[in-house]
């Protein structure tokens, strides 16, 4: 996991591109919730295009 996140900031620190990250545990955190309804929800989020 590590190893994909610093393969994501690399490219940006190189450009000075800032770099938002989340990470969410949706098994702990979303347990009772429909999973189709929270990633309709979720994805793609505010600056995200749809493609």
């Amino acid at each position: 996991m590590l190893f994909v996140v610093r393969r994501l900031q690399e490219p940006g620190r190189r450009k000075k591109i800032p770099l938002y990250m989340c990470f969410v545990d949706v098994n702990k955190a979303y347990d009772s919730v429909d999973r189709g309804i929270l990633w309709k929800v979720l994805w793609p989020g505010p600056g995200f295009p749809r493609s």
